[in-house]
């Protein structure tokens, strides 16, 4: 769940394209819209979160790059909870 919005930038290459980042998460999507872009990024982001959620141990930056997620995205509850 989103508990704060997650701040993006979009960026236009040519007249055709566009790369959306967030620069705290060091990942970016490119779409032929600014849509399509925005789209890629936010599935990109899941599951970057998912993935690191399920990962155990974690390495040094994965640890802050899942707090820098958990600023904008509610940690999940444990399933037996």
């Amino acid at each position: 769940m989103l508990i704060e919005p997650i701040p993006v930038a979009i960026d236009p290459i040519g007249d055709a394209a566009y790369t959306a980042w967030v620069r705290n998460l060091d990942t970016n999507a490119t779409g032929n819209s600014v849509v399509e872009a925005l789209l890629l990024l936010k599935e990109r982001i899941e599951f970057v979160y998912d993935d690191l959620n399920k990962r155990s141990p974690l390495t040094a930056d994965q640890r802050t790059t899942l707090q820098m997620l958990h600023t904008y995205i509610a940690p999940k509850k444990p399933e037996w909870v």
